[in-house]
């Protein structure tokens, strides 16, 4: 049938309609190839997280009571040379380096926990500083620290303490041991050791040299020789023991005292000794229990 029986007409020119069309498929295939060809470009580096920078020094306060030779409450210390230190503030949980200067006058207030970073915690002393010391230009080696001001608490720790030890003053205590005495009234006799109770005095510590003046007072034993059925025995006997002393330390290693005291027992027990003075004196022994 004839084309035009049917009542359809053709388009003139149908190969034009796929020209018009053959640039833009052209290039929506030359985009997709080089897509395929081309290495992805790499992720953004991620920002720092909290866990990546170090964590600051964070301050726990604890109660201690710890022996005399490192409770420091109420002592008052000083160094001849600049220190490190950390400074804090009481209740803020945080602390930073801080340098003590020389000839400062701290006294001690308490003691801490300083945690600095992921460290361990360590114990640290915490004093307040009386008067600001002397650093000069470059406070302990490091021009970045600044030097602790008066009113301020700064944590020595108990390492720095015990290896760099400052000048100390302040009270002491503990329980007094005499490895003998020898008694100056009465029968004049030595008697063996033996703990004395406790005792209280003043420590003064210079160049890591101390002196104590202490007083004691405590229950103790004495020996009562006595006559049973005729036989002679000794007894035990409960009594009071109270004197004076001075004690002594040279650089923390040698030990020196002298201790003065008198024992007193019940007059019916007819101890010789009883009210009677006796000394003690030792070289190298440590007449402490601290």
């Amino acid at each position: 049938p004839n084309a035009a029986n049917t009542g359809h007409r053709r388009s003139p020119n149908p190969p034009m309609r796929w020209l018009a069309a053959l640039p833009a498929a052209l290039l929506a295939c030359s985009l997709h190839g080089q897509a395929q060809g081309q290495t992805p470009a790499p992720a953004p580096a991620a920002e720092p997280t909290a866990a990546t920078t170090p964590a600051p020094t964070t301050v726990q306060y604890v109660t201690d009571a710890p022996s005399s030779a490192t409770n420091f409450i109420g002592d008052r210390i000083d160094y001849q040379t600049p220190v490190k230190a950390q400074v804090t503030v009481l209740g803020s949980g945080t602390a930073k380096d801080v340098c003590i200067g020389g000839k400062a006058n701290l006294k001690g207030v308490g003691v801490a926990s300083l945690k600095v970073g992921t460290a361990e915690p360590k114990t640290h002393v915490l004093f307040r500083v009386k008067e600001a010391g002397e650093a000069g230009t470059d406070p302990c080696g490091d021009k970045a620290l600044t030097l602790a001001k008066a009113g301020e608490i700064v944590a020595l720790d108990t390492d720095t303490l015990t290896k760099t030890p400052p000048n100390r003053y302040g009270l002491t205590y503990g329980t007094l041991i005499v490895p003998y005495k020898y008694q100056m009234g009465g029968d004049r006799s030595v008697a063996g050791g033996a703990t004395l109770g406790g005792y209280l005095g003043y420590r003064a510590t210079i160049y890591g040299s101390s002196l104590a003046f202490i007083t004691f007072a405590g229950p103790t034993k004495v020996d009562v020789a006595q006559m049973k059925d005729g036989k002679a025995s000794t007894e035990s006997l409960a009594g009071l023991s109270y004197g004076i002393g001075l004690l002594g330390t040279v650089k923390d290693g040698f030990k020196a005292g002298v201790v003065v005291g008198t024992d007193r027992v019940a007059k019916s027990a007819g101890y010789a000794n009883s009210g009677k003075a006796w000394i003690s004196l030792s070289l190298g022994y440590d007449f402490t229990a601290q």
